[in-house]
């Protein structure tokens, strides 16, 4: 019997594992990873603050502490996403200044990020909620600037009436393209028939990146055939 007790106390007293201390970035970058992993899975009504703690292995006030709120914490998972969406555009446009734009690569970039991550529906869901986040995500000026700079240095604009607002105006074009095919590509498929086509979303792309590309170069096609009449 006193063996068995003896176990039984060194079991109940052997030394916990320590837990590892995080930083506080590294604890908001964790909170954020694992927050856009349910906004991926389960959409916007998926982020709960409970379960994001439980997921991560940290406290409910520890994810208050660091966000405020769960209005806080989604407001940063869009800022995280819209800030790695710009760098990864303008990375595409940098390197792309002295050679062919690669419009295909950015438009992946784009719709890989805002459409098919959740975060298009986070966003329409915090407008919607009337949540401000305008002074954190005025990126498409930016980008639209980035754009219009190589236009002009790769000699694009040469010859032909293309001012920044036609970049300005494509980039929020490519934007709220992106946005819609997150919030309702589903629906539109459907309500085109293609609901069954596994390949249409791929050849969406491909379609708008060619009169996109186009368009950026100067070409008239587009609007030369889209304006003739189907018996000329």
């Amino acid at each position: 019997m006193r063996e068995k007790n003896t176990a039984v106390k060194s079991e109940t007293t052997a030394p916990k594992a320590k837990r590892r201390r995080r930083t506080s970035e590294d604890a908001k970058r964790v909170i954020l990873d694992a927050a856009e992993r349910r906004l991926r899975e389960l959409g916007p009504n998926g982020i709960k603050l409970q379960e994001i703690a439980r997921d991560v292995g940290v406290s409910h006030p520890a994810i208050l502490h660091h966000f405020g709120s769960r209005d806080g914490l989604m407001q940063a998972v869009v800022r995280r996403a819209l800030s790695s969406l710009r760098a990864a555009v303008l990375d595409q446009v940098r390197q792309q200044m002295h050679g062919e734009v690669d419009l295909p690569a950015i438009l992946d970039a784009v719709f890989g990020i805002v459409a098919e991550r959740g975060h298009a529906r986070l966003i329409a869901w915090l407008i919607l909620e009337g949540t401000g986040l305008r002074d954190e995500t005025r990126y498409l000026r930016g980008l639209a600037e980035a754009g219009h700079v190589r236009m002009v240095e790769g000699g694009w604009t040469e010859g032909r009436d293309f001012d920044f607002d036609d970049m300005l105006f494509t980039v929020m074009l490519v934007g709220m393209t992106a946005l819609g095919a997150g919030v309702a590509g589903d629906m539109l498929r459907y309500s085109s028939g293609l609901e069954d086509d596994a390949d249409a979303e791929a050849r969406f792309r491909r379609w708008f990146s060619r009169r996109l590309t186009q368009y950026l170069a100067g070409s008239q096609k587009p609007a030369a055939s889209a304006a003739a009449s189907p018996g000329s």
